[in-house]
């Protein structure tokens, strides 16, 4: 009997020094995660997992023992770490729904809120706050339970609230790096709230408590930058000038010129500011870990030599080095808008030279010829049309030049020049008046009221019809009038009603003056092939509508109404009405259904 009980005895001890051993070893596994996790965010998936397997043992073998709400709890937080919400929430549950009188159960709604606030149920976290009393000595809950409140209060687009919660939550956490952590998040919700003098504190603190060299160099760049942005220049200038002259930072020197540079150009001191970034630039190469700084510092470089010394072409060779240093780089996509502005502009002046080349010899083309009558229109009067045209273009290019510099590339005092060189071509009002217009803003910015006033008087008087007249009209409070900007679409469009109104004469009659004024202009073989086609398909005039043909056929060869019209004189020797039976067996394409559809310009 002795021996029975002492087996007995035995059994019982080495099974429960197996089953502690499974607790033992699951806790451990998860510290080591949770120490890894502390010190550089890394997930040991190995420890969790291993934590998990020794753990679950317990659930398998000893379900009814004392420790399972222990193993539920941590097996809980261990599928937390590895982001598997879904296990984790039901092992919380577990835990809560089978354990009511668990003293474990306030820590387990805790975590259950935190999944929560991962999975965005955040009703259900609101809920579980109210139900959820923590134990204000037990700090670790505390500082979790209030760090939910913040997560809550930031997912309800109330930061201010969730930054007050952070604070709180850190002065709980005996952890540096958690704690450091948290007051950097408050830090940043004060910044992004304007609340600079907050963030600036934040910042310091968060200085005084990191061990890191690295994070410490940062959290002083940025309270440089909240100096910066209480208006205290100097101190900011002082506190980046103390750092150079730290050599233990000498490793992060780049860095701090460029957050010098960055508060020189803020105030305007751009030769101080091309200093520190021409500095960055020329002291470190590519692939050396700076390419971040080097491309950022490109671009300020960019700037300095786009709005100070107003050298567009090494300006934009900037521009261009920053995709070149680090093509993630946050002021990527602005330098490119610079950089194909400056292409733009040097383009458009490029068309405006070769375009202003073409009008003199054809002025002396005109002046010296004569009338020459071809099949449809004289020599000259094509010069004179062809002349209208590159004016028009170089009245153009000047406004959209001058429209590049002053919305593009912050350069007013620049586009005087070609505002003044666009509006002398009083023949084109859309143009003229549109060039007049970028005159108001400026003056208004100069403070030149008087003179913006005369320009908005000078539009309404001399360009009434045109749509910058109409938003003066409008700024005015006055009815604006209807506009027709393109004469020659609007009479078109005309043409085209009076088909579907089967007003066919009318419609050839607009046609025929249209063909007059539009040749050279974009919409001319249009025009051409809206009337061949009405005079063979519904005024029966074969003759007129085959010399419509030839001519884009012959002109126009490469355009679709070119084509259109070659496969209708495809067999030129046929009568017309073969011609047309050819035309029916080829399938037309979208441009030609159009044509024998409502054909109007929107």
């Amino acid at each position: 009997m002795y021996r029975f009980l002492l087996f007995i005895s035995l059994l019982l001890f080495f099974s429960s020094c197996v089953y502690f051993n499974m607790y033992f070893n699951g806790k451990e596994y998860f510290e080591r995660g949770e120490d890894k996790y502390r010190e550089s965010k890394e997930i040991t998936k190995n420890n969790y997992n291993k934590s998990i397997e020794e753990l679950s043992k317990i659930l398998e073998f000893y379900p009814e023992d004392d420790m399972v709400d222990d193993a539920l709890l941590l097996i809980g937080r261990c599928y937390y770490r590895l982001e598997n919400y879904l296990k984790s929430k039901r092992k919380f549950n577990e835990l809560i729904n089978n354990y009511p009188e668990s003293e474990l159960l306030p820590q387990a709604k805790i975590w259950l809120s935190e999944v929560e606030i991962k999975l965005g149920n955040y009703e259900n976290v609101k809920k579980l706050l109210l139900d959820i009393k923590p134990d204000s000595t037990d700090k670790s809950s505390m500082k979790t339970y209030l760090k939910i409140k913040g997560d809550l209060k930031l997912s309800q687009k109330d930061s201010s609230a969730a930054k007050d919660f952070y604070v709180k939550a850190s002065n709980y956490e005996e952890n540096n790096d958690e704690r450091e952590d948290l007051i950097r998040i408050a830090a940043f919700i004060s910044e992004s709230n304007r609340s600079y003098k907050e963030a600036d504190r934040n910042y310091l603190l968060a200085s005084e408590i990191t061990e890191s060299r690295s994070n410490k160099v940062y959290y002083l760049l940025k309270h440089g930058e909240m100096l910066q942005a209480r208006g205290l220049t100097d101190s900011a200038v002082g506190i980046y000038k103390e750092m150079l002259d730290d050599t233990d930072l000498e490793k992060y020197y780049s860095n701090i010129d460029f957050n010098l540079g960055k508060i020189y150009f803020l105030a305007k001191d751009y030769d101080k500011a091309y200093e520190r970034f021409n500095n960055i630039v020329h002291s470190s190469g590519k692939g050396e870990g700076k390419d971040s700084l080097l491309a950022e510092s490109s671009y300020y470089i960019g700037e300095y030599f786009l709005l100070v010394k107003k050298e567009l072409d090494k300006a934009s060779s900037y521009y261009d080095s920053v995709s070149f240093f680090y093509s993630r780089s946050m002021s990527r996509d602005r330098a490119r808008e610079r950089s194909r502005s400056i292409f733009n502009k040097n383009n458009y002046k490029n068309i405006i030279d070769n375009t202003l080349f073409s009008i003199d010899s054809l002025k002396d083309e005109i002046e010296s010829e004569k009338s020459v009558d071809d099949e449809m229109f004289s020599v000259k009067e094509d010069m004179v049309l062809k002349l209208k045209r590159y004016e028009k273009r170089v009245a153009d290019l000047n406004y959209k030049i001058a429209n590049i510099f002053i919305n593009e590339l912050n350069l007013n005092d620049s586009s005087f020049e070609y505002i003044d060189r666009g509006k002398v071509y009083t023949k084109f009002p859309h143009i003229a008046s549109k060039c007049e217009y970028l005159l108001i803003d400026q003056y208004r910015d100069m403070g030149l009221s008087g003179k913006a006033d005369s320009v908005e008087t000078l539009i309404l008087e001399n360009y009434p019809k045109t749509r910058a007249a109409n938003f003066i009209r409008v700024k005015k409070s006055l009815e604006p009038i209807e506009i027709i900007e393109d004469t020659l679409t609007y009479m078109y469009n005309q043409a085209s009603d009076f088909i579907i109104s089967e007003e066919y004469e009318k419609a050839d009659k607009l046609f025929d003056l249209l063909i007059k004024k539009s040749r050279g202009e974009s919409i001319f073989p249009k025009v051409v092939l809206s009337a061949a086609v009405l005079n063979e398909n519904y005024l029966g005039n074969k003759e007129k509508s085959i010399d419509y043909y030839s001519l884009l056929k012959k002109d126009y060869y490469k355009k679709s109404e070119g084509i259109f019209a070659a496969n209708k004189l495809r067999e030129s020797n046929e009568p017309i009405e073969k011609i047309k039976e050819v035309v029916e067996e080829v399938e037309l394409d979208e441009f030609e259904k159009w044509q024998l559809m409502d054909r109007r310009v929107k």
